[in-house]
């Protein structure tokens, strides 16, 4: 992939002048990125008596955004390849859009380079661990049920503000905790669908089993239900009496599982 390809994004959404853009991309003219990547590249490394600062730019070539956090990354000798640190796993960059170039600055306690043999400045920062993106699709729409509950589509909806990129194309369902409505047991379930057309789900089971992880009751999904892409839907599973193997009063404690 050309780097020129690539759109410049900035955490703070400040809007940097053009001169910038040009040498950020300059600087990056011998990077050599795939489709599906992730790559981080160090800029500059310096140092003041109590801190190491690093400037890194965070290269995106993956086909949607990402959300990129819990990132473990360690600092090399650019001439030795030895690792002059221990891993360093910080929290949170941002929502990185697709084929982007993500510029950003760490700054680290002095002694957590103490093993260092050579000047700050021949550092780079790699990743412990190969990184990807390829096919990963973060899911924030959601579609809501006119029967479902305002406090469950608020659940529904932190949910998938604290969910990690799925995998593309595939469908995943998880159901949340169930309450009592007369005679019927009614369970919230969540499909998320990381294609990039519309799908429509049936066929699948929602199980109730006891303590001891016994079935105790399954309701099987027949009636199509209707993702929008790269989407999520929220609707109810009813229980109805038929569908349990004992009263419904014993269903206090049971717990939900998809099949």
């Amino acid at each position: 992939m050309n780097i020129n390809d690539f759109n410049i994004h900035y955490i703070d959404n400040r809007k940097h002048n053009d001169l910038y853009e040009k040498v950020i991309k300059e600087s990056l003219q011998d990077v050599t990125i795939n489709e599906g990547e992730v790559k981080i590249y160090t800029v500059f490394m310096e140092e003041d008596d109590e801190k190491v600062k690093a400037s890194l730019i965070l290269l995106n070539a993956a086909p949607s955004k990402i959300n990129f956090e819990n990132i473990d990354i360690i600092f090399k000798n650019e001439q030795s390849g030895d690792a002059v640190n221990e891993s360093c796993d910080f929290t949170f960059v941002g929502i990185l859009p697709s084929n982007t170039i993500t510029p950003f600055e760490l700054e680290f306690n002095k002694d957590d380079f103490s093993n260092i043999k050579c000047d700050v400045s021949e550092l780079k920062a790699v990743f412990n661990t190969k990184m990807t993106a390829h096919g990963s699709v973060i899911i924030s729409n959601l579609d809501v049920a006119e029967d479902v509950r305002f406090e469950d589509k608020v659940q529904a909806k932190m949910y998938l503000k604290g969910l990690k990129p799925l995998k593309k194309d595939s469908i995943t369902i998880n159901a949340f905790d169930k309450y009592f409505s007369g005679n019927t047991i009614i369970v919230p379930i969540i499909v998320m669908n990381s294609y990039d057309k519309n799908a429509t789900i049936k066929g699948f089971s929602v199980v109730l089993k006891d303590a001891l992880d016994n079935v105790s009751g399954v309701k099987k999904v027949d009636s199509p239900i209707s993702v929008a892409a790269k989407s999520a839907s929220l609707v109810n599973v009813i229980f109805e009496s038929t569908d349990l193997k004992d009263a419904i009063n014993t269903y206090k404690f049971c717990t939900v599982a998809i099949s």
